[in-house]
């Protein structure tokens, strides 16, 4: 089943722990974080990503809360997904009075609660609205939480830009004293590309994970070497927590899968 979990960006932290516990069960989940990125990233690509991850979707889950009552591109994706004929489950992380556009579409809709308080029972009412066994957990997703256990060791890592046609690997060594090294090389086309070695730090909050320190680079120009010294600064929206690999988002809109060395797949190798 893919589900397509749409929210406000006051309701992240609330997303991505829904995310989480759907993927336990084995469920695929694209998470709407169009709002997270920058002026970097181009709008028209954002939208067709949307657009194509609703066509694929099962089932549109709408995060409700104040905040959503007033954002826009929420609006947008009820819309969105009304058009396209997408089955739609209100959840309701704190009761509030619907605007017309989420009135007109989401009043007959199923409703969950997953506030604090009522979380579990509201997930659990869901999961089997879903046909899912709440009970039954299928997949090994680890926690955040305990970052500082499984995230130590080296890890190899693909990534790709589609607004800006950019692909990568890079292969990161991240210690238990938050340290961080890692050797990356960086695509675009055929004539341009860039080796960089970053000395740092690692860090996580939450979903949200940072590496940061100093980049020692060799830029390549149709092979004319240009070699540059710069700030590293790496911010990601971790959206898939699997023991040996994670996905997430860069606020460039960068794909990014870390797969821990001694797990990769073949050809990742």
């Amino acid at each position: 089943m893919n589900v397509f979990v749409a929210h406000a960006p006051n309701d992240t932290r609330t997303a991505n722990k829904l995310a989480l516990d759907l993927m336990k069960r084995g469920i695929e989940v694209w998470i709407d974080i169009a709002d997270t990125y920058n002026q970097e990233t181009d709008a028209a690509e954002r939208e067709q990503e949307s657009t194509d991850a609703l066509h694929k979707a099962d089932v549109v889950l709408v995060i409700l809360s104040p905040a959503a009552m007033v954002n826009p591109d929420l609006m947008a994706r009820v819309e969105m997904a009304s058009q396209h004929q997408r089955p739609m489950y209100k959840l309701v992380r704190q009761e509030v009075a619907l605007v017309e556009v989420f009135k007109e579409k989401l009043s007959d809709v199923p409703s969950f609660s997953i506030g604090r308080s009522d979380y579990e029972e509201g997930l659990a009412a869901l999961l089997r609205s879903l046909g899912f066994d709440p009970d039954v957990i299928v997949n090994d997703i680890i926690s955040p939480l305990e970052a500082d256990e499984w995230l130590p060791g080296v890890w190899h890592v693909k990534f790709y830009n589609p607004s800006q046609r950019l692909s990568g690997s890079a292969e990161y060594e991240f210690g238990r004293d938050k340290s961080a090294e890692a050797e990356i090389q960086i695509r675009e086309g055929e004539d341009f590309w860039i080796n960089m070695h970053m000395v740092g730090k690692w860090d996580l909050y939450g979903t949200k994970f940072v590496v940061q320190g100093e980049s020692k680079m060799a830029m390549f120009i149709q092979d004319a070497p240009l070699p540059k010294n710069l700030p590293y600064v790496l911010s990601l929206e971790i959206v898939e927590f699997v023991r040996g690999r994670f996905k997430a988002f860069s606020t460039a809109g960068e794909r990014i899968i870390f797969y821990r060395k001694t797990d990769q797949p073949e050809g990742n190798h």
